[in-house]
């Protein structure tokens, strides 16, 4: 989960270009404000997509405790009315 929060991190080092001269020991580093566009969009499209995954898994499994609690309703409530009669 926490790699969640680097994700920008990695769209700014996708847009740096570094090279090395050895002849003169030197390094350049460039940015491209269009690969860093690219690789933003593509980050906030993952985090969309993990939300939703996370999202689903939260109905899908609601759904289950909520089965088990009527069961567990249904169960506790059956012997209270076969006592009544």
């Amino acid at each position: 989960m926490r790699a969640i929060f680097a994700l920008p991190l990695v769209a700014l080092v996708a847009a740096c270009q570094v090279t090395k001269d050895k002849d003169n020991n030197q390094v350049s580093v460039a940015y491209d404000q269009n690969t860093a566009d690219k690789s933003a969009a593509a980050v906030v499209t993952t985090a969309q997509n993990v939300a939703a995954d996370i999202g689903n898994d939260v109905k899908r499994e609601s759904g289950k405790v909520k089965a088990k609690l009527d069961e567990q309703d249904a169960k506790t409530a059956a012997p209270a009315q076969t006592n009544a009669n």
